[in-house]
């Protein structure tokens, strides 16, 4: 499998989920094993009307300037030599039942913060075999979710950085810069007064990043010397946690 199909899995499985919530869903969006925490779990539910197996298993993924994440050989930051998996094949699961996967720390953790990607693969049930002249042919979907174990204290924030547009005018850039040596993640929204112009809900800057510029669709030419407000939320709690002041001007334009 090639790392665009990866790619392309992860963004599946935030954008698309509903598209196979009828074969089966997790009840986490990611775990986090801070210094408190020695184990954590989560459940694969099977939403389906028969039986199903799944398979789990853990992958290294790195993340771009853009923001894209990938497969990744060898990732400086990878918790997979920390971490035990159980069960790595979820077997005969009833419909409208669930299996519980638990993640436990293991070995002697250096200072930091390490990641890796939590796998779970439908495992087929159809038959190879062909029927009436024609092969079925059945998906495996998969689902991939973050898993963090924080082994520091340091903590880890977002600032604005400069606010930009695309060379076609089509797109505002907005820089963000992470300070600290974890990951983070916020919500960024921009308004204009009261009003809610675009919002990027629950995005993140991991290790490996101490920059990220977000392309927001949003032109120039209906904006010019707009007084506009960037927030970042908790992605949680949407508590305000950073906010700047912007005026649109002709400065902006690359």
């Amino acid at each position: 499998m090639n790392k665009a199909f990866f790619t392309l899995v992860l963004l599946f499985s935030i954008l698309t989920s509903q598209a196979w919530a009828s074969t089966f869903k997790l009840d986490r969006h990611r775990v986090v094993l801070d210094q408190e925490t020695r184990r954590g779990e989560l459940r694969i539910y099977n939403t389906s009307d028969s039986l199903q197996s799944y398979r789990v298993s853990l992958i290294d993924m790195e993340m771009d300037a853009t923001g894209s994440l990938k497969i990744a050989e060898q990732y400086q930051f990878s918790a997979k030599p920390y971490l035990r998996v159980g069960p790595r094949v979820a077997k005969d699961i009833l419909p409208k039942q669930f299996q519980k996967i638990r993640l436990m720390k293991k070995g002697k953790i250096p200072d930091g913060e390490f990641r890796a990607h939590l796998m779970v693969e439908a495992l087929s049930t159809s038959s190879s075999q062909p029927q009436n002249g024609a092969v079925t042919v059945r998906a495996n979907y998969k689902v991939i979710i973050p898993v963090f174990i924080k082994n520091t204290s340091s903590s880890t924030e977002l600032t604005f950085g400069a606010v930009a547009f695309s060379k076609d005018a089509k797109n505002m850039l907005v820089s963000l810069h992470k300070q600290g040596p974890g990951h983070t993640s916020a919500n960024l929204v921009v308004m204009e007064g009261e009003e809610e112009l675009f919002r990027i809900n629950q995005f993140s800057l991991y290790p490996e990043l101490s920059q990220r510029d977000m392309s927001l669709p949003l032109e120039y030419q209906s904006l010019i010397d707009k007084k506009l407000t960037l927030r970042l939320e908790d992605v949680e709690s949407k508590e305000l946690l950073k906010e700047q002041t912007v005026t649109i001007s002709e400065q902006m334009l690359k």
